[in-house]
């Protein structure tokens, strides 16, 4: 019997390792092909992921009225982020042979200064060839790997042309062959995919090659290698060749792709491929095993099973032996399993009572759930479900039409891996989202649903409301723009004819009514600019244009200017101090910070009828390269309540907003005010009482120029100081000062009373000191020394402050100066102030003709104008330089005698009739030759943003906006004469 056994276990043993051999085989075949399968799935995926980079980066422009260098880079880089495999993001815009010239030198103006158009034959960069129309490469990102295709000519050879027409035809994405990027120092495998972006501002218009009129197109630059080492690492398959291949008809089978491993020869049972059609194109993947994989893996499985199933039949021998003795024990272990059984059997169906009350959950709830098998097919579906798909039960559904889902959507992978997938799908005229969540442990795939029609509805509302939004703000701005100029243009009549009647022979009465006239041009000429102002900071193009300048004589011209205003009122006094330990020149927009200045001091002036209003300048912090300073306007006006105070510095607001309100004003200065020291990284506020006058405090971080040579002024030097105080060290350091900077210095003591010959009187308290006993003495001469102007000097630290006495003649109060520049400033300022000496800085006050400029006769000028008023004061302008023009009064005669008679200087308004001064710039470019430049400079009422760039851009040299600023126009001469006339050095 035992033999018996033995010879029938062998037999078997052959037998069983033959079919074990065989299902291994199948098994394996199996997971290979389903392996390829999904790395191919995968692969199809990941490249329609890569046309939609396309559709988003068409979308941003669809969106968009300019896109901007650094805009598209922002944009582009989350793009790069997720998709590393992508070289580069392209923009490629349409460029008519007609355009060329305008559109380089445009971009070289702008950002890229050597741009220029080429081409690639043979592998070699060239510049590129005369052609009807270009499709250059402007932006690409990232710009620095990029750099080198900036300028290609995407449309350079004939492959791409054609592909270029067959895209913007039948506007869908395009794949380009396989080609070599010249921006990379490896020869990677990759392809160019494009998409047309067409102009949906003027989607009817006309364009080249017919209509939409095509934009440009946007194109990606997908490395192939880098895609696909990309998914083989997510894969982990290291056991196959794989082939990627174009096989698009018509064209050469070209290889895009091979992992490099070397498949197994001869056997082609595990040989898989598949073909796909992507962005125009028919690329084939095919897979075979590398030797000693899958082909060979079931070879050891024969002797193996003939041994494992030997050692269990010497098992089977041993346990026949012993089968009789454990029979007995068999039967008692049946017994007590059974008694188990029935004991399980009973917890199991109190489990599956309970199962059973959470099953019902979903069956009950109002949103559609279902649930799904590997294969798609519905196992469960709830009645809401039921109802809204109108299937009469869940079995033999298929969940891929059900929900219009992509059939690349493998349902098994998501139960392996716990995946969760949202898909977006419209049904019956509803918007739904449905979230499939993959559950290995119920091995199935759980499917929930939401209504999101309402939701969808109110985005396209808020799109639309955007919209509108951007509509209505491009019509602001086209308002505001066309209301300067139409206001500008009398405007420039009204004060070019002051000032022209102002240097005529007027009587008094005549000379103050010109006066009056002027300043109230020039105070109308203020509220427009502070409406444009608020207009650019709206647009959030407001910006500083820092610059060196002196501290100190900046504030020394606001007060100036505002005691000029406020000269009127006898009972009004204003005072200004600046701390000496503040650096002169500093670095920052010194006519923002004016302009900050006198609009608080102007307000302090208005609200203020008797009193003191002062300006206190004092240093927060100094870092050696920058400081930060606090300017304090106080006043001793009306105040303000705190509901006045909670009104400040919004737009249109003021603190007396009644129709009966004493003091006028737009509103906009306090706005303009904060935007600008915000710009200034500093902080505005006040601090008032009602009645009791008011404090507008700002602080503002600003730039120290760089140290220069401090040389003796010709102001100060020569003039005679007063110096009082005692004999410290302090005060005859100070005094040396004053004679390094070439001042006379004589040493009073504070009881002189007798006449003195000087200019000045310099009081000087070094050192903590609180004799406020003597600080009164000091600042109270006596005598003849009482009528000088005082400067009192005392240090930041000082126990007591000053009280002026009734009558002082104390001009102004700083702090101990540390360097000599300091206190030159500082006598200058005073001295000035009290009219002992002359300054050299501009001053509203009126000047006597200066004479014409030297040789101006010399040159041919022609005023192109159609105003007859403004056309008068300019010929008034150029004949006080010596100038004699003639004149046109529109673009086209202007274009006719510059033909007729070439001119070397054109003063061109922009906007007129017949044509503007804009054609008219572009018309005298095209006849012209560079030997023959004619200098031409625009005279416009436009003064937003962006008017100066669309005068330079369309040919024109230089630009004046109006009113006419007779200084600004006089250099602008004087450079222009000095160009033309100096000799040129060989």
């Amino acid at each position: 019997m035992f033999i018996a056994v033995i010879v029938l276990s062998v037999a078997g043993s052959l037998l069983a390792g033959i079919a074990a051999s065989v299902w291994e085989r199948q098994r394996n075949l199996a997971e290979y092909r389903f392996g390829c399968s999904r790395l191919s799935s995968d692969i199809q995926s990941e490249l329609k992921r890569k046309v939609d980079v396309l559709y988003a980066v068409r979308s941003y422009f669809d969106s968009s009225t300019f896109v901007e260098r650094s805009e598209f880079e922002t944009f582009c880089a989350y793009q790069l982020r997720e998709h590393p495999d992508i070289e580069g993001i392209l923009w490629a815009p349409l460029v008519h042979d007609t355009d060329l010239d305008n559109f380089v030198e445009s971009v070289r103006a702008n950002d890229l200064p050597d741009f220029t158009l080429k081409r690639i034959e043979d592998n070699a960069v060239l510049p590129e060839l005369d052609r009807d129309f270009y499709y250059p490469v402007l932006y690409a990102a990232p710009e620095e790997k990029n750099r080198p295709i900036i300028g290609f000519n995407i449309a350079g050879y004939p492959g791409r042309i054609e592909m270029i027409r067959r895209s913007k035809a039948s506007n869908i994405p395009l794949a380009s062959r396989r080609i070599d990027l010249i921006q990379v120092d490896h020869k990677d495998s990759s392809v160019v995919l494009l998409l047309p972006v067409f102009d949906n501002q003027n989607p009817s218009g006309p364009g080249y090659e017919g209509n939409p009129q095509i934009m440009g197109f946007i194109e990606v630059l997908l490395n192939l290698d880098h895609f696909n080492e990309i998914l083989l690492a997510r894969h982990g398959i290291t056991d196959r060749a794989i082939v990627i291949d174009d096989r698009t008809p018509g064209e050469a089978v070209t290889e895009l792709y091979s992992n490099g491993l070397t498949s197994q020869p001869g056997n082609q049972t595990f040989d898989y491929s598949h073909d796909m059609e992507f962005a125009g194109r028919s690329w084939r993947i095919s897979f075979r095993p590398v030797a000693g994989s899958f082909a060979t893996s079931g070879r050891g499985a024969v002797p193996l099973a003939i041994g494992i199933i030997s050692f269990i039949c010497l098992l089977i021998i041993t346990y026949l032996r012993d089968l009789q003795m454990r029979n007995i024990e068999i039967v008692e272990l049946v017994e007590q399993r059974t008694a188990g059984l029935l004991a399980m059997q009973q917890a199991l169906r109190e489990e599956q009572r309970r199962t059973e009350n959470v099953a019902n959950i979903p069956r009950v709830n109002p949103f559609p759930i279902m649930r799904c098998d590997r294969e798609g097919g519905l196992v469960f579906a709830n009645n809401a479900a039921c109802m809204f798909f109108d299937i009469p039960c869940a079995e033999g559904q298929n969940l891929h039409r059900l929900l219009d889902i992509p059939d690349s959507v493998s349902f098994d992978e998501m139960i392996e891996e716990d995946l969760a997938l949202q898909v977006h799908t419209e049904l019956k005229g509803r918007n739904f989202n449905f979230l499939l969540f993959g559950i290995s442990q119920q091995n199935c795939v759980n499917i929930y649903s939401y209504d999101t029609t309402a939701h969808n509805e109110m985005e396209m509302k808020l799109m639309e409301a955007r919209r509108q939004a951007e509509s209505a703000n491009v019509a602001k701005s086209q308002f505001l723009a066309n209301m300067s100029h139409e206001i500008r243009t009398p405007m420039n009549g009204i004060i070019g004819m002051a000032g022209l009647l102002r240097e005529s022979r007027l009587s008094p009465e005549q000379t103050e009514y010109i006066e009056l006239l002027d300043s109230s041009a020039n105070f109308l000429l203020q509220i427009i600019n502070d409406i444009l102002d608020f207009s650019k900071i709206e647009a959030g193009k407001l910006e500083l244009d820092p610059h060196e300048f002196s501290l100190r004589d900046c504030v020394r011209d606001v007060v100036t200017l505002i005691g000029l205003r406020a000269q009127s009122n006898a009972r009004l006094r204003i005072e200004k101090r600046v701390d000496a330990g503040i650096p002169d020149r500093l670095v920052a927009d010194s006519g923002r910070l004016r302009q900050v200045m006198i609009n608080l001091l102007g307000n302090a002036v208005k609200f203020t009828e008797s009193g003191v209003v002062s300006l206190d300048v004092s240093l927060i912090h100094n870092a050696g390269n920058q400081v930060k300073l606090l300017c304090r306007v106080a006043d001793t006006g009306i105040g303000l309540s705190d509901e006045q105070i909670a009104r400040l510095f919004r737009p249109f607001s003021q603190a007396d907003s009644s129709t009966t309100r004493r003091y006028g004003g737009t509103g906009l200065g306090l706005t303009i005010s904060r935007q600008l020291v915000e710009l200034m990284h500093g902080d505005i506020g006040v601090e008032s009482q009602n009645g009791r006058g008011s404090t507008f405090w700002f602080t503002v971080l600003l730039d120290v120029a760089d140290a220069r040579q401090d040389k003796p002024s010709r102001l100060v030097s020569g003039c005679r100081v007063l110096l009082m105080g005692n004999n410290s060290e302090a005060v005859t350091q100070l005094a040396g000062t004053c004679r390094e900077l070439g001042i006379i210095v004589e040493r009073v003591p504070v009881s002189e009373e007798q006449r003195r010959d000087a200019d000045l009187l310099l009081c000087c308290l070094p050192g903590t000191s609180n004799n406020a006993g003597g600080l009164e003495l000091m600042l109270s001469p006596r005598g003849e020394l009482a009528s000088l102007p005082q400067l009192l000097i005392m240090p930041a630290d000082c126990l007591v402050q000053p009280i002026l006495p009734p009558g002082s003649n104390l001009r102004e109060i700083t702090g101990w100066p540390e360097r000599s520049q300091d206190l030159r400033t500082a006598i200058e300022n005073l001295l000035v102030d009290s009219g002992q000496i002359v300054s050299t800085a501009p001053r509203d006050l009126p000047q006597a003709p200066e004479p014409p400029l030297p040789e101006a006769g010399e040159l041919r000028v022609l005023l192109v104008e159609d105003n007859a008023v403004n056309r008068r004061i300019a010929l008034r302008l150029l004949e006080q330089n010596g100038l004699k023009a003639d004149t046109a009064e529109n673009g086209q005669l202007a274009c006719d005698a510059h033909i007729a008679a070439p001119y070397d200087l054109i003063l061109m308004d922009c906007q007129m009739p017949v044509m503007d001064g804009y054609e008219a710039t572009r018309q005298i470019r095209g006849t012209e030759d560079l030997q023959n430049h004619v200098h031409i400079i625009a005279m416009t009422a436009n003064a937003l943003a962006g008017d100066r760039e669309r005068c330079l851009e369309c040919g024109m040299d230089d630009y004046i906006s109006k009113p006419i600023d007779r200084d600004l126009l006089k250099d602008k001469l004087r450079e222009l004469i000095s160009g033309r006339l100096s000799p040129v050095e060989g």
